[in-house]
Parts: C-alpha cells; sequence; structure tokens
C-alpha cells in the first residue's frame, strides 16, 4: 500500500515537471541546493533531481516560472508529509573558513565537516613546515592548485552571499525557499549572475 502511494505521488511529480525544460529545471534543482535556508530539506530536491532525470529533454519545451516552481516545491507532490518526514534539521555549518595564503576562504563542507579540518590541516603541514619533505616544484604545483580551487570557492561564496554566520533556517514542515527574482527568465540564470 506505502508503495503504490509513493509511486502515485512520484507520478504525479513527473506530470508537474515534464512539460518544461528539463536542463533548467536540473540547474535550477541544484541551486536551491546552494541556498542555506534549503540545507534541511535536501530529501524534497534529491527527490525533485531524480524524477527530472526521468524525464525526457524537449529543446522547445519552456521554462518554468518561479511561481510554478515554488507551488511544485511547496504545494504540490514534494509536499506530501512522507518525504517531509524523513527530512532531518540540518546541524552543521554551510559555510567553513580555510585558512591559506591570501585567505581565509569560504568553503562548503557539504553535510560533514570533517573534510574541512582535514584539508586545514594538510595544507598546514605542506605550507607551514620548517622541513618540508616534498619536492619544491611539486609544492609549488600545489601551491598554485590549491589557491585556484579556493579562489574559486570564495567567488562562489561571495555571488551567493553566503557567510560563514548565516544563519540557517531550520523549521521542520517548512516549505523549500526559492529567490525572490522576477518571473522572467530562468532562476537558475538569475542566481549565476
Amino acid at each position: 500500500m506505502l508503495f503504490d502511494e509513493q509511486k502515485r505521488i512520484y507520478d504525479e511529480l513527473i506530470s508537474a515537471i515534464s512539460p518544461f525544460n528539463i536542463r533548467d529545471l536540473l540547474g535550477t534543482t541544484g541551486a536551491l541546493q546552494l541556498m542555506p535556508e534549503n540545507a534541511d530539506r535536501s530529501t524534497r530536491l534529491e527527490i525533485l533531481a531524480t524524477a527530472l532525470a526521468s524525464v525526457v529533454y524537449r529543446d522547445d519545451a519552456p521554462n518554468m516560472s518561479i511561481r510554478r516552481l515554488k507551488s511544485v516545491l511547496n504545494s504540490g507532490p514534494l509536499s506530501d508529509k512522507s518525504f517531509i518526514a524523513t527530512e532531518d534539521p540540518f546541524n552543521n555549518p554551510f559555510v567553513e573558513v580555510i585558512t591559506f595564503h591570501g585567505g581565509p576562504y569560504r568553503v562548503f563542507p557539504g553535510f560533514d565537516g570533517t573534510p574541512t579540518f582535514v584539508i586545514q590541516h594538510l595544507l598546514n603541514s605542506l605550507f607551514l613546515s620548517d622541513n618540508p619533505s616534498i619536492d619544491g616544484a611539486l609544492i609549488e604545483v600545489i601551491y598554485r592548485l590549491t589557491g585556484a580551487v579556493l579562489f574559486l570557492s570564495e567567488q562562489i561564496a561571495e555571488r551567493a552571499g553566503l557567510n560563514v554566520n548565516n544563519e540557517l533556517i531550520c523549521l521542520l514542515f517548512s516549505g523549500l525557499k526559492c529567490p525572490t527574482f522576477s518571473d522572467n527568465g530562468p532562476p537558475v540564470l538569475a542566481l549565476s549572475r
């Protein structure tokens, strides 16, 4: 019985998204996952991404408006209590900081803050050691690549307006948040400006 109900809800979601530009909706779904307000709502965004991956792409499909997107996310099939009940409030910071030459740099640890801790200590051991045991040419390559990746991460955080001190809105059973820009263009493009 439970499987039949979930299949019905999934089919309803497919019907709601299939008339629209799937490529744009996939990009928008990824952008919504970057918003701190949606950190504890990843289950619904992952369900949407899975549904989008099963829809055939059409070049002539229109982009979904922000209003319709909000409806699909918050009052459509994804608002079903069976999906919402599986979400868990997010307890890790969305943005953390790595200290490196020219920094600090904001980074995105994902669901586990451990990578930030490990990377910071690896960088410290490579670049703060009095007696490095690695060839100088290799250290230079690692330095340049690390700087480039951290610069890119910082630029993403800057353009998205994400700070270490952003409050996470962790209200269970609340809707997914969408940016508030005009309905004129595709949402993902507005996020990338």
